[in-house]
C-alpha cells in the first residue's frame, strides 16, 4: 500500500518530522489497539489509553503547545495549527437577529450579527480558512510577515489571525481610506501603508517580494482554496 494515496497522511508526516513507514505502523497499531481495547465499567481503562496517547503526542515534540518561538519550523506549524483550531472552537455560530418592522406589519427581517466574532466582521471566518490554507501549505512561517490589499473588513480580520500566530500583519490601504480604519489597524498592532487604489494589489505584491520574511495573502487569488463558509443558528428563535 502506497502512502500517497492517502494525502492527509503525508501532510501529517511532514508536520511531525516523521518517517512515512512508521507513520503508517503508528496508525495500524493504533486501529489495532482500538479495535482490541473493552470499555471498562468505571472508564478508567479508557482514560489511561488517551492519556497514553497524550504523553506519545508530547513525547513526538518537546517544545510547549503555547510557545510560539520554536526553533524547528515543525513546530512551530503544529503549534500555528493548534491555535487556529482554538480560535475555530472558539467562534460558535453567528448570532441571528430578529427585526419586526412597525410600518411594514407581516414582514419579518433576519440579520446576522457578524460583530460578535472576535475581529467584529463578516471576513473573521474566511481570515480563519486563509490562514489555516497558508499555515498548512507552509506559507506561513515563525516570522512571516503577511501583506494583503484591503480597504478595511478582511484586514481587521487577518490582523486578528496573525495576532494569533504572534506574526506581523500588514495592509495596503486605499489612500482614501476613513481614518478611523486606519488608526483602528494600527491601534491593534497592525502597519498600513496607502497606495492608489487601482495599485493595492501590485503595491501588495512588491511590499512583500521586498520583504525576505513577506507573504502576500492575495484574498481574491486564493479565495477558492481557503473554501469559506458561514454558519448560522439552524432556527431563528422564538
Amino acid at each position: 500500500m502506497e502512502v500517497k494515496a492517502f494525502p492527509s497522511l503525508l501532510r501529517l508526516s511532514q508536520i511531525l518530522s516523521y518517517p512515512r513507514a512508521m507513520l503508517v505502523v503508528l496508525l495500524a497499531s493504533s486501529i489495532l489497539l482500538l479495535l482490541s481495547s473493552q470499555p471498562h465499567p468505571h472508564g478508567s481503562r479508557n482514560s489511561n489509553l488517551s492519556h497514553e496517547r497524550e504523553e506519545e503526542w508530547d513525547r513526538l515534540s518537546a517544545a510547549p503547545r503555547d510557545e510560539p518561538h520554536h526553533a524547528d519550523e515543525h513546530h512551530w506549524q503544529r503549534w500555528a495549527v493548534d491555535r487556529l483550531w482554538e480560535e475555530r472552537s472558539a467562534m460558535g455560530y453567528t448570532p441571528i437577529v430578529r427585526l419586526e418592522l412597525e410600518h411594514l406589519p407581516g414582514t419579518l427581517v433576519v440579520l446576522k450579527d457578524e460583530s460578535a466574532a472576535r475581529s467584529e466582521n463578516l471576513k473573521h471566518r474566511f481570515a480563519w480558512y486563509l490562514f489555516m490554507w497558508a499555515v498548512l501549505e507552509g506559507h506561513l512561517r515563525n516570522g512571516t510577515v503577511v501583506y494583503e490589499a484591503s480597504s478595511g473588513n478582511t484586514a481587521f480580520s487577518e490582523l486578528h489571525m496573525a495576532l494569533l500566530l504572534h506574526i506581523s500583519f500588514t495592509a495596503i490601504i486605499p489612500d482614501s481610506t476613513e481614518p478611523a480604519k486606519v488608526e483602528h489597524i494600527q491601534q491593534a498592532g497592525g502597519r498600513v501603508i496607502k497606495v492608489p487604489f487601482g495599485e493595492m494589489q501590485s503595491a501588495a505584491r512588491e511590499w512583500a517580494e521586498r520583504d525576505s520574511n513577506g507573504f502576500i495573502m492575495n484574498q481574491f487569488g486564493n479565495a477558492d482554496l481557503a473554501e469559506e463558509f458561514h454558519q448560522s443558528q439552524h432556527s431563528v428563535g422564538k
